[in-house]
């Protein structure tokens, strides 16, 4: 081996538009070194360099994302900031197909009473048992499976409509633990659009649930102290949780937009009649200046 290797990136195949420079020197020495503010590279002699490799590609990632972090300081919101980087953790069907393993959080969907949606308080219905939890990809061939989750994998939980469910939670460890839920694009905790990698600072905007203090998860905020359950609804109608809550948020902007082009127009109106006022007291003042002259 050569004290110094070069890694092109034409061997690699990056796109021309890539950021990553044509070539990194990587020196061999007695420890794996991953210094890439002083851009130094050092491989071990007694490692394996596809190892290497999978931990340089490991250091890069967490090395661009503090970076974000960093630079987002300052112009994030307050109630938010980005997390630091952790490797995600592993998810995996444990107690039967019946719960995921997520680090050592336990998470299960518990099949329950469907609460009629008539704006009344209800206090959080039984568990009628947990429901089976299957992957997507051993059901892609089957029809109607929308081509999305093929792409991103995952888990389904089968449920009739006339079903709802709320989500347990436990730690096998005991540790405590941070978990956001997310349903479509909307955070089920704060009701609002979904930030990755964003975690609130203070317990006021909290936008996730904590492990194991809080056990379960019961439906989605829907503001005013309310929640809506976990049900099933048809795809492409506008039921979803994503669909209300978008049109909501665009009311609310509509709303916005109407209430400050008003004021506007009362602004407007206000200074029209401000300038009307003005002119009407310069005629009356040259009319008392003529009256004066002609004294």
């Amino acid at each position: 081996l050569q004290e110094t290797t070069k890694i092109n990136d034409d061997i690699l195949s990056y796109p021309k538009d890539s950021s990553v420079p044509r070539s990194y020197s990587i020196s061999i020495g007695d420890n794996d070194i991953f210094d890439f503010d002083k851009n130094i590279f050092t491989i071990s002699r007694k490692s394996k360099f596809l190892q290497f490799w999978n931990d340089w590609l490991d250091e890069a990632k967490k090395y661009e994302y503090n970076k974000l972090r960093e630079e987002t300081k300052s112009n994030d919101d307050e109630d938010t900031e980005m997390s630091e980087y952790t490797e995600c953790p592993k998810v995996k069907l444990i107690k039967d197909d019946r719960a995921l393993q997520v680090g050592d959080v336990e998470v299960s969907f518990e099949r329950t009473l469907r609460i009629p949606d008539d704006g009344s308080e209800y206090p959080l219905p039984p568990s009628l048992g947990s429901f089976d939890i299957v992957k997507v990809q051993d059901y892609e061939d089957s029809e109607g499976m929308p081509q999305q989750w093929k792409k991103r994998k995952g888990v389904i939980v089968p449920m009739w409509q006339k079903e709802a469910l709320w989500i347990k939670f436990s730690s096998s460890s005991g540790d405590n633990a941070a978990l956001k839920v997310g349903v479509g694009k909307i955070n089920a905790i704060t009701g609002k659009p979904w930030k990755s990698k964003y975690v609130a600072n203070n317990i006021k905007y909290q936008n996730y649930c904590a492990i194991p203090k809080q056990p379960w998860l019961d439906g989605i905020n829907a503001g005013e102290d309310m929640i809506r359950q976990f049900v099933a609804m048809p795809l492409g109608q506008g039921y979803t949780v994503e669909a209300q809550v978008k049109k909501m948020l665009k009311e609310k902007k509509d709303e916005n937009e109407k209430a400050d082009k008003e004021e506007m127009d009362e602004d407007t109106k206000q200074e029209e009649k401000d300038q009307e006022e003005d002119e009407i007291d310069k005629e009356e003042e040259a009319n008392n200046d003529n009256d004066d002259k002609k004294d």
